[in-house]
């Protein structure tokens, strides 16, 4: 299953949310490269939470945001939408969980910036 495809482009692609033009927290999850934008990378809106860790659903901010009746900053997302399916979940969850855990995160502060 193509995550972008089945996941993020039906439920994260509409008005200003995270597609084309300038999405949310300058987050685009609709492109080819979700990957590089999410992984070892920080949240711009919620300090000290990484968009997704490697291996570990629980400790990524996209989960939270996409799981949680209450994430740890903000509303669950899709904002304004139905909560994603327990099928979907599972594809993300499996996604993450599929990361290589020894892939390195960005530091504080690098060049690509905070987004989320």
């Amino acid at each position: 299953m193509s995550l972008v495809e089945n996941v993020f482009r039906p439920a994260c692609n509409g008005g200003t949310c995270h597609g084309d033009g300038v999405p949310a927290w300058d987050l685009h999850l609709v492109g080819m490269d979700v990957e590089r934008q999410v992984v070892g990378e920080h949240s711009g809106s919620c300090p000290g939470w990484q968009l997704v860790v490697p291996g570990s659903p629980e400790k990524s901010f996209l989960w939270q945001k996409i799981s949680s009746p209450h994430p740890p900053c903000g509303q669950r997302m899709p904002w304004g939408g139905k909560p994603l399916s327990p099928g979907t979940l599972e594809c993300v969850r499996a996604w993450i969980t599929g990361l290589a855990p020894d892939a390195a995160p960005r530091p504080e502060g690098a060049t690509d910036g905070g987004v989320f």
